[in-house]
C-alpha cells in the first residue's frame, strides 16, 4: 500500500512541485475547499490552542491554511513519502510550531487529526483491499486523536462516466455508519460543497 502511495505522490511532486497539483489536486481552489470543510472539526475550539496531526500532509499546505485562518495550534505533518517530508521541512522551516515526520501511522496523542485526499488513489489495488486499509488507518487515527478527526473521500455518487479505475469511490453512508458504530456518537457527514466527494467529522467531546 505504502509503496503505491510513495511512487504516485513522488511523481506528482516531481512533476508539479510544492503546489496543489503536486499534491494531486486540480488547483489551489480545490485544495482550499477541502481545507475549509475539514476545519469544521475545530468549530468548538476555534479560539483555543489545540494540536493537530495532518495525516498524509504532503508539503504541509494545511499548516498555511491554519496560519491564514489565525488558529492557535501546534502542528505535526506525517507522510510516508520521503520526498514530500523533505520538501515540507524545507518550505516550512520558518514555522516554529510545525514539524514533519516520515511515517505511515500515528504514534503519539493529538487533539485532532485531518486527512485530505490521502485515501483517494488506490492504483490497481482491489476495492475491498483498499477499503480494509482505509478502515485500519482510521482505527489508528481514532486511537490517538483525543478530541476528534476529519477525513474526506471520493463519493460513489460521482458521475459514472467520470469515475476512474485507479481511484477509490466508496458509499458515504458506509463510512458514516462505521464511524458512528466504532468511534463516536457525534459524527457528521458533509456532502454539500459542490465536489465529487464527502467529508466525515468525528467529534469526541
Amino acid at each position: 500500500m505504502y509503496q503505491i502511495i510513495q511512487e504516485y505522490f513522488s511523481e506528482t511532486l516531481s512533476k508539479h512541485g510544492a503546489t496543489a497539483r503536486g499534491a494531486d489536486w486540480k488547483d489551489d481552489h480545490a485544495q482550499q475547499l477541502r481545507f475549509v470543510e475539514l476545519s469544521r472539526i475545530f468549530s468548538k475550539v476555534a479560539s483555543d490552542y489545540f494540536t493537530v496531526t495532518d495525516f498524509g500532509c504532503g508539503t504541509g499546505a494545511f499548516s498555511d491554511f491554519l496560519v491564514k485562518e489565525k488558529y492557535k495550534f501546534g502542528y505535526l505533518g506525517i507522510d510516508c513519502t520521503r520526498l514530500m517530508i523533505e520538501t515540507a521541512r524545507n518550505i516550512n522551516s520558518d514555522k516554529t510550531n510545525c514539524r514533519f515526520e516520515e511515517a505511515s501511522s500515528l504514534s503519539s496523542p493529538t487533539d485532532f487529526t485531518v486527512v485530505s485526499g490521502t485515501f483517494n488513489y488506490k492504483g490497481m489495488t482491489p476495492f475491498s483491499q483498499w477499503q480494509d486499509y482505509v478502515l485500519d488507518t482510521l482505527g489508528n487515527i481514532d486511537r490517538f486523536s483525543t478530541r476528534g478527526f476529519a477525513f474526506n473521500l471520493l463519493t460513489s455518487y460521482s458521475d459514472e462516466d467520470k469515475m476512474l479505475n485507479h481511484l477509490y469511490y466508496p458509499e458515504p453512508a458506509f463510512y458514516f455508519d462505521f464511524c458512528k458504530r466504532n468511534f463516536s456518537r457525534n459524527v457528521a457527514l458533509l456532502h454539500d460543497y459542490g465536489a465529487y466527494e464527502f467529508t466525515i467529522l468525528v467529534r469526541k467531546q
